[in-house]
């Protein structure tokens, strides 16, 4: 069947409650009989659809699978060629017998005249990208295809229960309307028709139920895996934080900086801590003892806010040229720039 055809029936399917409305109203025997032939028409179109993307997607995944070889064994012979390609053969490789000589032109193994088109003259990566776009495309139809299926066989199944309570609306119809007995019967099977209509309510909803359940399942999948990577994560940083070589050496970097630039303050006999989860720059004088800490919260003018991290920026810097480690190309300091000579 083709798509454009497929597409206009889809487009022309109506669900089980726009088939209900279309009988509610009827009272007729006739008419009832004209929707249930529309009804069984309806299935038959439905079947036969549902058959044709079928065989649409067994194509589809044959064609894909033929691709896959015929690229696997273009590769395999690309690889013989290649290797084979300077070889000098003096005996038969089949047989060991020895060859006869022939012209430069002519093979030596099979006896035929070289072909005048180069081998290098496909290009190994445009064929790949041909074939990478076409098996891409392959999987995008039948991504296409089984939706359509889905689609098809949920409105084969709303169909058939549609016609269910329609064949039950004509039995009903069918019996003497003139019998007290068929009257009361007759609302019976009315408000069986509403059950009806309200179990198959009730499947839909069933559905949901079970997508939420996927839904949670995979939701709780999640949070396991989750779990795991935050683990594997906790031992890395224990690890990280074990390895401090790179920590003392930016510490000793740092007050390095920091008397080189001359700021007032600083002493060679300081003390430079770097502690865990921020690991920022904290100063301490030996004589001042623990009372006295320069950090990048307290300080207060401007200008020596600005140099102190400026200090610790170059201290990154030098730290990274010696193990080698990557480099920011751009650095930004929101602070002052006052009282700087």
């Amino acid at each position: 069947m083709d798509h454009r055809k497929q597409i206009f029936i889809y487009g022309r399917l109506r669900t089980n409650r726009e088939v209900q409305g279309i009988y509610s109203k009827c009272e007729t025997l006739p008419s009832l009989q004209n929707k249930a032939r529309h009804l069984t028409y309806k299935v038959d179109q439905l079947k036969n659809a549902s058959i044709d993307i079928r065989n649409a997607i067994k194509r589809d995944r044959s064609h894909k699978n033929e691709l896959l070889s015929l690229a696997t064994r273009h590769r395999r012979s690309q690889s013989a060629r290649a290797v084979l390609n300077g070889v000098d053969f003096k005996d038969c490789p089949r047989c060991g017998k020895e060859l006869q000589l022939h012209e430069a032109n002519v093979c030596q193994v099979c006896g035929q005249m070289h072909s005048d088109v180069s081998n290098e003259m496909l290009d190994e990566q445009v064929i790949e990208q041909d074939l990478t776009a076409r098996l891409k495309e392959l999987d995008e139809i039948l991504i296409m295809h089984e939706s359509s299926l889905l689609t098809v066989e949920r409105h084969l199944r709303e169909t058939k229960k549609a016609k269910e309570v329609l064949d039950s609306e004509l039995t009903r119809i069918s019996v003497d309307y003139d019998s007290t007995y068929l009257s009361s019967a007759l609302e019976s099977e009315k408000r069986r028709s509403s059950l009806q209509q309200q179990l198959i309510d009730l499947e839909k909803l069933e559905i949901l139920v079970q997508q939420i359940d996927y839904l949670s399942d995979k939701a709780y999948s999640l949070l396991a895996e989750e779990m795991q990577i935050k683990s594997k994560l906790s031992e890395a940083r224990e690890h990280a934080e074990k390895d401090t070589q790179n920590l003392i050496r930016l510490k000793n970097l740092f007050l390095d900086c920091l008397l080189r630039a001359k700021i007032p303050g600083f002493s060679s006999d300081d003390i430079v801590e770097m502690k865990a989860p921020h690991f920022l720059p904290e100063v301490t004088s030996i004589d001042a003892g623990d009372l006295a800490v320069t950090s990048f919260s307290n300080l207060g003018s401007g200008g020596k806010k600005t140099l102190f991290k400026c200090c610790f920026a170059i201290a990154m810097h030098r730290l990274a040229v010696e193990i080698e480690a990557m480099l920011p190309s751009i650095m930004i300091i929101d602070s002052p720039m006052k009282n700087i000579s």
